[in-house]
């Protein structure tokens, strides 16, 4: 017999925690696991930030001992003892926060160096060119050079009008000492002065510039790292896959952003990833529940049919491709007797009978209804053993049609299959 019947359905409360605490475990293992992936790519961005700060300390080591003669002695053994020192110093970094201040050092550490060897040429010339003339052009080539360690890339970059105007202070100096003019001294005075003002506004902005870009590697970082995380995360990937593809949209956004030296737009996509990922797993987790309660019920309905004489024929998702599909499941007896029910992740689960006797009685108002006791009496006794077994507790079956016991003439029985009525529980 086919008919449609429902009835509403829960869990007792100690079957119920139990779910909910397998739940929050495996929620718990999925966050570690999230965790672990964006762990794993911090330290990876760490230890290449800190291969490439070692490098050029080396490369600097390299070049001063390479070199000695382009330092004084004293200066190169300060500034080699200070190189030497670094790697225990970077042997204590253990976070990419750690590393702007360390590269800051370098900077300024390189800087020295720079004027140590500037001190060292400066020393060298007036000891080989004695003439006032000669120290003058020394000094204005020694301007010329300290653009050009500065970088004209950077000097355009973070301060151009003081670059026009130092470039063209540089070029009346060089005129004034052509026409040995007597405005050498206030010219070279004055360009040396807007080469102090040029290299300290650079320096400056250059290193506001790159704490501004530590930051939004470390922010890209942990944008990469929330991605991964939530890649290795199965419960997302199975209900939230929109998600997913929205962090992922942000991190080819942020990496852009890096590109394009827009930093502060990396933090702002950090940001809202950040808030997907929560708002993704407190879903993903709700729907995973619901998932576990559909397939808890569906396991017990199974064990209860086959302990009352039913071989299962059929258990698949009515929808393959969807995660919250209802669980189709059907059994049949030797007899021919056949009972399907569709089980849903929430709402009401639905009957199907078939084999059972179906019959039409009076009713006391002398009308007629549909009878089929035998099919009634074998889901009552179904859903007294789902109740004590196994804690699922199943409501009043219902279908098209039913009349109360007492408005029947004789004994309630459920419609015949040929109804095609159907009975829902929840």
């Amino acid at each position: 017999m086919s008919g449609t019947k429902s009835c509403n359905t829960s869990l007792d409360e100690d079957h119920q925690a139990q779910i909910e605490r397998e739940r929050r475990l495996r929620a718990e293992l999925e966050r570690q696991q999230r965790e672990a992936e964006a762990e794993k790519q911090r330290l990876a961005e760490l230890q290449k930030a800190l291969d490439r700060l070692k490098q050029d300390w080396q490369s600097a080591l390299d070049e001063i001992k390479a070199d000695g003669d382009a330092l004084l002695p004293e200066d190169r053994e300060h500034l080699t003892q200070q190189a030497q020192e670094l790697p225990a110093k970077l042997g204590q970094v253990k976070t990419l926060e750690q590393l702007p201040s360390h590269r800051q050092t370098f900077d300024t550490w390189k800087q020295d160096w720079q004027k140590a060897q500037a001190r060292k040429r400066r020393f060298d010339a007036e000891q080989a060119r004695q003439a006032e003339r000669e120290k003058q052009q020394f000094e204005l080539n020694e301007l010329r050079r300290r653009l050009t360690e500065l970088g004209e890339a950077d000097a355009q970059k973070f301060a151009p009008d003081q670059f026009t105007q130092t470039e063209t202070a540089l070029s009346e100096v060089a005129t004034a000492w052509e026409t040995e003019a007597d405005t050498i001294t206030e010219a070279l005075q004055s360009a040396t002065a807007l080469v102090d003002d040029l290299v300290n506004q650079v320096v400056t902005a250059r290193t506001e510039w790159q704490k501004q870009q530590a930051q939004a590697q470390i922010a890209l970082t942990e944008l990469q790292g929330l991605y991964q995380g939530m890649q290795a995360d199965s419960t997302l990937q199975r209900w939230q896959p929109q998600a997913l593809s929205q962090v992922s949209d942000y991190v080819k956004q942020a990496e852009t952003a890096m590109e394009e030296e827009r930093f502060t737009a990396v933090a702002d996509y950090l940001s809202q990833a950040q808030a997907i990922e929560q708002e993704a797993v407190t879903k993903a987790n709700e729907a995973q529940l619901k998932a576990d309660k559909r397939d808890y019920i569906t396991d017990c309905m199974a064990q209860q049919l086959e302990a009352m004489g039913f071989r299962i024929v059929h258990r698949q998702p009515e929808y393959p491709n969807r995660p919250a599909s209802a669980t189709i499941l059907s059994g049949e007896t030797p007899a021919g007797k056949r009972v399907s029910a569709s089980i849903p992740t929430e709402g009401e689960v639905l009957y199907d009978v078939d084999g059972y006797e179906k019959r039409t009685v009076a009713t006391v108002q002398g009308g007629m209804a549909k009878t089929c006791e035998d099919a009634h009496q074998m889901l009552l006794e179904f859903h007294q053993g789902l109740a004590e077994i196994y804690g699922v507790k199943m409501g009043e079956v219902q279908w098209k049609g039913k009349v109360p016991l007492d408005q029947l003439a004789e004994r309630q029985q459920l419609p015949r299959s040929d109804t095609q009525d159907r009975s829902n529980y929840r």
